[in-house]
């Protein structure tokens, strides 16, 4: 997709939201994921992402990854491993359970990622 293209969808989600119309199929308007081929497909997204929010208030509930963090031999939990970030944040991981600020520094200093039950446990 082109970047008009990406524009044109993230401006997409921001008028469905506006409009309320996703209240007649979800309690809350859905967290949108996206899943790119490579870094630099993540940071053009990320960038349409930030372009499509200008003047609409707040930012939509979107994430970001892509495929090698999902694949990656150090994260056994896929999808729900700490792979996620925001389009704003500088390449800052977020898990989709809730994790403790400081478990992003073990998990990069020690190249391991905990459990959901762990992180239950410690916190």
């Amino acid at each position: 997709m082109s970047a008009r293209d990406y524009l044109a969808k993230f401006a997409a989600y921001h008028e469905y939201r506006a409009s309320g119309r996703f209240e007649r199929e979800y309690q809350g308007f859905p967290t949108v994921l996206v899943v790119t081929s490579d870094s630099s497909a993540e940071e053009r997204i990320a960038l349409a992402v930030r372009a499509a929010a200008v003047g609409r208030g707040s930012a939509l509930p979107l994430l970001l990854t892509c495929e090698w963090r999902i694949a990656d031999p150090r994260n056994p939990y896929g999808l729900l491993g700490p792979v996620w970030r925001e389009p704003d944040a500088a390449l800052r991981d977020r898990c989709l359970w809730p994790l403790h600020p400081s478990d992003s520094l073990v998990m990069l200093a020690s190249g391991r990622y905990p459990s959901p039950c762990e992180v239950q446990r410690t916190h």
